[in-house]
């Protein structure tokens, strides 16, 4: 499972849509759960930053916290997690793992990122409440692309 879940994340760089890489973890039988509204996080081990960007702005922020999300996880590979968490107690291992994400984006979009979507960038793992707050830049982009819904020439990071 673990050679299928890093070809799909190869493939997911590849993607140009946050539904084509949510789709090939459903496919695989991987994807983020939420976590019970009580589960508190303890302990960090590690933290991974990414940067995303919109430069269309069409979509809201959501297009660009996706995609950061996505560099975010991308480039890392987590091989000792599964041990650490299973013989901490927890059999799901890399399932049971908590997953904290915090978004910054234009204070006018803070409403527009779809928390759904950030969560099916992440292939395993329990989510956290998301948290989205004002924080990110946007920008003029210098263009109007019309054909590909632009009104504006807005870029959002």
């Amino acid at each position: 499972m673990l050679n299928r879940a890093a070809r799909l994340v190869a493939r997911s760089r590849r993607a140009s849509t946050t539904g084509a890489t949510s789709q090939e973890w459903k496919a695989a039988g991987l994807g983020a759960q939420w976590a019970p509204p009580e589960t508190t996080l303890n302990e960090i081990v590690f933290v991974q930053a990414g940067m995303g960007c919109d430069q269309h702005g069409t979509a809201g922020a959501s297009k660009a916290a996706t995609r950061a999300c996505r560099q975010a996880i991308e480039f890392n590979a987590l091989p000792y997690m599964e041990t650490l968490l299973r013989d901490r107690g927890y059999e799901r291992g890399r399932g049971d793992m908590l997953l904290k994400v915090e978004i910054g984006v234009p204070e006018d979009l803070v409403d527009s990122v779809s928390v759904e979507d950030i969560r099916a960038m992440f292939p395993y793992g329990r989510m956290l409440p998301v948290e989205v707050r004002a924080g990110g830049l946007d920008f003029q982009s210098g263009r109007v692309v019309e054909a590909l819904g632009d009104a504006a020439d807005r870029a959002v990071v």
